[in-house]
């Protein structure tokens, strides 16, 4: 994901600093020297750093960087990490903020994540927050359409439909011999209905091109406009590639969210 532009600011009038840390840093660059210093302005760092999550985000803020620490915070809370994603990744009530914990470190931007509940939204972070605004993580072989190589359906677990058209996932053996309708490689999962499948197949061919120009416009500043997800969708709609918008359950995202998701990411 490529980072969000970040506007230059200009110089503030000195005020008094909230954190005595500063103040002492000030001092020690007359008295002790610049590495005095710097530990005085890494103490006010910390200290500062556990009070970053303190506001939730509003949906602006989050629409500016795209939603990159909602994805993000989805992604680890609960336990995952740069190799496997955690039992949170499709609930839509966990949301996140880009943040800067050291002012030594601007580039080690982080994500503070919170959880939108029925009473308020709550901070998931004690302390300092851990969760990373930018990572790369493995490809999820086992459980994803692409399978575990380069041989095609080769995966371990398959997406059945059982009678009634429920979505089932079954270990790839036990589907062949239960003579199971088979679907797709990997988990069944918020696309796997038939009607998904079937735009993707029909759109193969050209939707990457189309889905660029989409994107572009998406995020050029004469666009839509990056609060406007929704534009975003019929965008998709309009060209043809008219996947599932109702959610998947509650608290569930749509398979065009986690299309829409995936173009936000790029």
């Amino acid at each position: 994901s490529s980072r969000p532009h970040r506007p230059t600011l200009s110089p503030l009038p000195r005020e008094p600093s909230p954190c005595p840390a500063l103040e002492m840093a000030r001092a020690s660059f007359t008295r002790l020297g610049a590495a005095a210093a710097l530990a005085a302005v890494a103490a006010c760092s910390a200290a500062e750093a556990s009070e970053l999550c303190r506001e939730a985000p509003s949906v602006h803020e989050r629409a500016r960087s795209y939603y990159q620490c909602d994805r993000q915070c989805r992604w680890y809370v609960g336990g995952g990490t740069d190799a496997v994603t955690g039992p949170h990744f499709f609930d839509r009530r966990i949301i996140g903020k880009e943040v800067t914990p050291s002012i030594l470190k601007p580039l080690d931007t982080k994500c503070c994540c919170y959880n939108e509940t029925s009473s308020g939204t709550e901070s998931l972070d004690v302390g300092e927050p851990v969760v990373p605004a930018f990572s790369t993580k493995s490809f999820q072989t086992e459980s994803t359409w692409s399978g575990a190589g380069e041989t095609g359906f080769d995966c371990k677990f398959v997406c059945t439909e059982a009678q009634g058209g429920a979505l089932v996932t079954m270990d790839r053996d036990e589907a062949d011999r239960s003579g199971a309708k088979k679907l797709h490689c990997g988990n069944c999962s918020i696309c796997s209905a038939v009607d998904d499948i079937v735009v993707l197949s029909g759109t193969r061919k050209w939707i990457t091109e189309a889905m660029t120009k989409v994107g572009s416009k998406f995020a050029a500043p004469w666009g839509y406009g990056f609060d406007n997800v929704t534009h975003l969708q019929e965008a998709l709609v309009q060209i043809g590639f008219n996947m599932s918008t109702a959610p998947k359950g509650r608290d569930l995202p749509s398979c065009m969210d986690c299309w829409t998701d995936n173009i936000m990411c790029d």
